[in-house]
């Protein structure tokens, strides 16, 4: 297995159980509920190698499929890993600041628990949609630069940049034409 291979299952795979625990000490779901919910998570953890065999062996309409949902669940995923880390840390800092003044956790408790999971899982998916959005419009952004330092010779240079573009299974042919 290449190295990148490992280094994004190992990523991506943390991820997921990263967002399986805090769901587990979120909703205190059983094991009957593990059973069905692992192999989701990882099918999810496997959808952009799946996407990319797909496409190798010809199967465009499958691919794009799994891309769509595969790539849709890593950024919600990513949001939701992002918040909560910021939501823990901020409750082992209200932890700590309790202990040392000699308080109770009333204000770390706040920051954890079933409600917090639940408003950060439908605060990743609402940034996750918008992100969808977000990334189908083209902007142009025109910046003009003065300088004395071009020679004489050379009165005006034009750059182009173009950047996070996503071609791919989704986005193909027209974006690019557009771009």
């Amino acid at each position: 297995m290449s190295l990148f291979l490992l280094t994004f299952f190992l990523i991506y795979g943390s991820a997921h159980a990263y967002a399986f625990a805090k769901a587990k000490a979120a909703l205190g779901f059983g094991p009957a509920t593990t059973l069905w919910v692992v192999p989701v998570l990882l099918a999810t953890t496997c959808a952009p190698v799946v996407t990319h065999l797909l496409e190798r062996s010809g199967r465009e309409g499958t691919a794009r499929a799994v891309d769509h949902a595969g790539y849709a669940w890593m950024g919600a995923l990513f949001l939701f890993v992002f918040l909560n880390l910021l939501s823990d840390t901020v409750s082992l800092l209200l932890r700590a600041g309790a202990a040392v003044a000699g308080n109770g956790n009333a204000w770390a408790s706040a920051v954890n628990g079933r409600r917090m999971f639940l408003f950060l899982s439908c605060l990743s998916v609402g940034l996750a949609v918008y992100s969808v959005f977000e990334a189908r419009r083209i902007g142009v952004v025109r910046i003009r630069f003065e300088t004395d330092r071009l020679p004489p010779s050379v009165p005006r240079v034009r750059i182009a940049q173009i950047t996070d573009v996503h071609l791919g299974p989704v986005h193909r042919n027209p974006k690019a034409k557009a771009i």
